[in-house]
């Protein structure tokens, strides 16, 4: 009886709970959809890596923090990212914002970031398992240069991350940053 009682009450408490968050339940309960595929980039990330001597880029240390979470409507993941060491190229600490989506209308994945010493970019990104691909092309002293993002998830807690360039239509890439990130736990 008592075990019963004890049952019971924990039923009734669980209850209690759902009834005072139904938006989290509903959330939660949802079926995976594409944006599902973002889940493993939420979180809070420290990283650390290099800029290399490239000739858009100067070699240099990158370090920061990385902060992403879905946006309260879902539709969107957001990474506020900022470095705690100034940039070699810019000589300011970096505070950029990455959003990543999906379009069902286009069934693709979108990769959108604003920074905040340059013209924000648009690029379509590949998920394939752990390994995430964008691609972009930016325009500098009337040249196009293609930009290749590279994020490997090697593991839940580790992130590998790399930003190349090429000048030559994608036959040869040069890497001009990359960095290890690690997500703290929760």
């Amino acid at each position: 009886m008592r075990k019963c009682a004890k049952l019971l009450m924990g039923a009734i408490a669980l209850l209690a709970t759902a009834a005072a968050t139904p938006s989290a339940l509903a959330a939660d309960s949802q079926p995976p959809g594409p944006l599902e595929k973002l889940r493993p980039m939420q979180g809070h990330w420290t990283y650390n890596g290099q800029f290399y001597e490239t000739a858009n880029s100067h070699a240099g240390p990158s370090r920061g923090v990385m902060d992403c979470d879905l946006m309260p409507n879902k539709g969107f993941l957001s990474c506020d990212i900022l470095s705690s060491i100034p940039e070699a190229d810019t000589g300011i600490r970096a505070n950029d914002l990455s959003l990543f989506s999906y379009s069902p209308s286009e069934k693709s994945y979108l990769h959108f970031v604003i920074f905040d010493s340059v013209s924000p970019l648009g690029e379509r990104l590949t998920i394939d398992g752990n390994k995430w691909e964008s691609h972009s092309e930016l325009s500098v002293k009337g040249k196009t240069i293609m930009l290749r993002d590279l994020f490997v998830f090697s593991s839940a807690d580790k992130l590998d991350q790399t930003s190349q360039i090429s000048i030559d239509n994608g036959r040869t890439w040069l890497t001009r940053w990359h960095a290890i990130a690690v997500k703290a736990a929760t």
